[in-house]
C-alpha cells in the first residue's frame, strides 16, 4: 500500500511540478531509469542503496532529490519483494532481517513468511511470556500430548523422590534424576542468558526453522 501510494504521489508531483525549473528537467522517463533491474544486487548492495535513497529523500532543498529518493525506495522494495517470492533472497539471514527492519522503520512493510510456531514458542520462553506458551500448547494437539506425558513422568519422579514408589534400582535412578535435574538447570540458564541474540523471527540459534 505504501509503495502504491508513493508511486501515485510521485506521478501527481510530476504532473503539477514537471515544468518547474528547479527540477532541472526531471521527467517521468528519467525516473523510469531508476526502476532498473536489481536482480544481481546483494543484501549489502540493497542496504547501501537504501541509505543513499534516504539521504536523497531527506533533502528539503532540492525537490528533485526528494522525488528520486522516494522512487528509489519504492523500486528497491519491489525488487526485494520479488527476490523473496523467487527465493533469491534468504529471509532467514540476519542481514536480510536487518534490512527489512530498516524498511519497516520508514513504513515500507515488506511481506515476510509467517513466523514458525517453534520460533514463537522459544521466543515467548525467552521473553518469559509464559501465558502465550500455554496458549500455544493448548492449541497444538502434538504439544499438548507431549506436555501431558512430561507431566506424568514428572509426577512419577516426584513420587519416587518422596519414597512413594519403591524401585529395584533406587540408588541408580536417584543418580540419573540428579544428573538430569542439574543438566536441565544448566540448559535453562544457558538458554535464558543467550536467547536474546539467538532466537530471531525465522531462526533458532542460527538454524532456519520454516
Amino acid at each position: 500500500m505504501k509503495i502504491l501510494s508513493t508511486s501515485l504521489l510521485i506521478l501527481f508531483q510530476l504532473f503539477v511540478f514537471g515544468q518547474k525549473s528547479d527540477l532541472n528537467g526531471l521527467d517521468l522517463n528519467s525516473l523510469i531509469t531508476i526502476n532498473k533491474n536489481y536482480e544481481y544486487y546483494s543484501i549489502d548492495d540493497y542496504s547501501k542503496a537504501f541509505d543513499s535513497a534516504i539521504v536523497l529523500k531527506s533533502d528539503k532543498i532540492n525537490f528533485k532529490n526528494n522525488i528520486i529518493g522516494n522512487v528509489t525506495l519504492s523500486a528497491l522494495a519491489k525488487s526485494i519483494i520479488d527476490g523473496i517470492d523467487n527465493n533469491r533472497i534468504n529471509v532467514n539471514s540476519k542481514e536480510t532481517i536487518s534490512l527489512l527492519s530498516k524498511f519497516r522503520a520508514h513504513k515500507y512493510f515488506i511481506y515476510q513468511p509467517e513466523v514458525n510456531k517453534t520460533i514463537k514458542f522459544f521466543g515467548y520462553m525467552c521473553l518469559g511470556e509464559y501465558a502465550h506458551l500455554y496458549s500455544i500448547i493448548g492449541n497444538n494437539k502434538s504439544l499438548l500430548v507431549i506436555t501431558i506425558i512430561c507431566g506424568l513422568v514428572l509426577a512419577v519422579i516426584l513420587l519416587h523422590v518422596f519414597g512413594k514408589i519403591q524401585w529395584r534400582f533406587k540408588n541408580f535412578l536417584n543418580k540419573i534424576i540428579l544428573v538430569l535435574f542439574v543438566l536441565s538447570i544448566v540448559l535453562f540458564i544457558g538458554f535464558k542468558s543467550t536467547c536474546d541474540c539467538n532466537v530471531s523471527e525465522y531462526s533458532f540459534y542460527g538454524i532456519p526453522v520454516n
